[in-house]
């Protein structure tokens, strides 16, 4: 079944902090005691005031599989990308970028960024992947008194 989290949309990254259950979950206790926006590392947070609007993706995660990459024309994968999902990468490796669109894409990727570093020979080589989907941003609105955000509804006046 899909799990839905959410990252503040500047978060977004190749080295991105872990995703959370909800926007509100992104909701700290500032150096002074106010809230603020974490950052993701428990770091320097933004102050947050009352109706400040911050936006945030979902990303749904699809699931995972484990690849096995035995050269550079043959792989396999034990659960293919799902219909729903738009992106793939390794879960187990953090050193390299490994977003892609698909699972040939990520295959050519891997390969790539490893003859770059000087790894030509292709060894066996197995890679935890997820699949997943983000959304496009969604700008949630803050308030002070509940200490929550909730999405922000346009004013259509």
């Amino acid at each position: 079944m899909p799990m839905t989290q959410w990252i503040p949309s500047e978060l977004i990254d190749e080295r991105q902090p872990p995703l959370r259950d909800t926007p509100s979950d992104w909701i700290v206790t500032g150096e002074d005691g106010e809230p603020a926006l974490s950052d993701g590392d428990d770091g320097i947070a933004k102050p947050l005031s009352d109706n400040d609007v911050v936006n945030f993706c979902s990303c749904t995660i699809f699931g995972t599989g484990v690849l096995e990459l035995k050269s550079p024309d043959q792989w396999t994968v034990d659960h293919g990308m799902p219909r729903e999902a738009s992106k793939v990468c390794a879960t187990n490796i953090f050193d390299i970028d490994t977003g892609a669109n698909s699972l040939n894409e990520f295959v050519e990727g891997i390969i790539e960024q490893r003859t770059e570093r000087g790894e030509e020979e292709l060894i066996p080589d197995e890679y935890e992947v997820s699949y997943y989907t983000y959304s496009d941003d969604m700008p949630h609105r803050f308030d002070r008194a509940k200490r929550s955000f909730a999405l922000a509804v346009p004013d259509n006046r």
